[in-house]
């Protein structure tokens, strides 16, 4: 069974405050591990496909790897802390695309000095944003706007925002006309729908937004809506950009998963764990853990029929819970540190046998694949550098089977093959 999942990240400003800018360069290594309890042999193996020549000076590079269709454009946002006097280098705050076969960099597309910082560039979108037939790059930047590149790194056109943005923006087809729109939530909570670089409506939700925004017709009308989460609401907006609904749920990070019942959010945040019915706003179940948790995948990972929600937690705990009741059918321990963050876990086919694992990085930068029924550890990656946002699946190199790229803090971007 599969769901479309739309997996909307994002980590906490606080949470990078306390983080040292030392670059740590390198250490590898790959064991296996059972039971969640990393380094007990399973197997499996994690092996490093390449690793980019993107460092920085930092431990803050906190925004997703973005893939396009069929694994060809690999593009990272590389960035460097806001420095205390003085302006960065030129290309210290770059988009940053990848070849996919060697990790080799393509072209830089870098943000001014002036506005170079940890959130320079969010985690781009790679989709069709102009109706062309061909893949577009879309990045919100920290010049108050989201900038649309061709795959060639040269600037297409680019869509005003009222602040920077934070979560990546969203492509899809949001009025009647044919084509595709572009939607993104900036980190003040105004959410832009733009047509090319005519922007259609600015709706303001006035408080701090991390979550990408999700567009589809969520309640069965035929029509499409636009549903975001911010730190203390889920809210629905119609085509129009009118609030229709908007529920207390606070949504740090967020997942929208169209499931047997219809559409639902499945919202995270401080201690705090939501799933918010998409219709009509209605809160279908919540938790108050003891741990702050971030959302992942939406999908039926055991095969029971019935669809689970895969939560890691800053404790070092990755928790499956049954997507419709909350109920918690396990749990498995990656990481015996608490931390100020937990980066989401992700679900994909990796070795190409028809079946799903579960990735789930740690902020201490060791990167563990799960089997999704259990919990049972069958992998572990470990490199000396820490990860804050969830990793990338998609297939490189053709062979049926999906690479794991991780973003780390210090810039470089890692790809992963994993053997059962």
């Amino acid at each position: 069974m599969r769901t479309r999942t739309s997996v909307a990240v994002a980590l906490l400003v606080v949470a990078l405050a306390g983080v040292g800018a030392v670059a740590l360069a390198g250490g590898v290594g790959w064991v296996g591990g059972v039971g969640g309890i990393p380094g007990l042999d399973a197997g499996g193996t994690l092996t490093e496909r390449w690793v980019s020549d993107t460092a920085r000076d930092t431990q803050t590079n906190h925004h997703a790897v973005g893939v396009g269709p069929e694994g060809r454009v690999v593009v990272a946002p590389v960035a460097i802390p806001k420095p205390g006097s003085g302006l960065p280098a030129a290309d210290a705050c770059s988009l940053v695309r990848l070849d996919p076969a060697s990790g080799a960099v393509d072209w830089r597309a870098s943000v001014p000095p002036e506005h170079c910082f940890s959130h320079a560039l969010t985690a781009p979108t790679v989709a069709d944003a102009d109706g062309d037939g061909e893949s577009e790059v879309a990045v919100g930047t920290t010049q108050d706007a989201v900038v649309v590149y061709d795959t060639d790194g040269s600037e297409a056109y680019r869509v005003p925002l009222a602040s920077y943005g934070y979560a990546p923006p969203t492509v899809a087809n949001l009025t009647p006309e044919a084509g595709p729109e572009l939607v993104a939530l900036d980190i003040g909570g105004a959410v832009t729908a733009a047509n090319g670089e005519t922007v259609l409506w600015r709706s303001g939700l006035d408080e701090s937004a991390y979550a990408a925004p999700h567009v589809g017709d969520t309640d069965g009308d035929g029509e499409p809506e636009v549903l975001v989460g911010t730190g203390k609401r889920v809210a629905l907006l119609d085509s129009a950009g009118y609030v229709e609904w908007s529920t207390s749920a606070p949504a740090a990070t967020m997942t929208v998963a169209e499931t047997e019942s219809g559409t639902v959010a499945f919202a995270a945040g401080v201690r705090h764990l939501a799933a918010v019915d998409a219709a009509d706003g209605s809160v279908r179940w919540e938790r108050e853990p003891e741990a702050n948790p971030a959302v992942g995948a939406v999908r039926d990972g055991d095969d029971d029929g019935a669809n689970e929600l895969y939560v890691a937690f800053n404790d070092g705990r990755v928790v499956a819970y049954d997507a419709a009741t909350g109920e918690r059918e396990w749990e498995a321990t990656v990481s015996t540190e608490t931390t100020s963050a937990a980066p989401p876990p992700a679900l994909g086919d990796l070795d190409g046998d028809g079946e799903p694992e579960l990735v789930a990085p740690t902020n201490g930068g060791s990167v563990h694949v799960l089997d999704p029924a259990d919990g049972s550890t069958l992998a572990t990656y470990e490199r000396d550098s820490l990860v804050w946002t969830h990793p990338t699946l998609a297939d490189l190199d053709g062979d049926g089977g999906d690479e794991v790229l991780v973003r780390y803090g210090d810039g470089r971007v890692v790809a992963l093959d994993y053997e059962s």
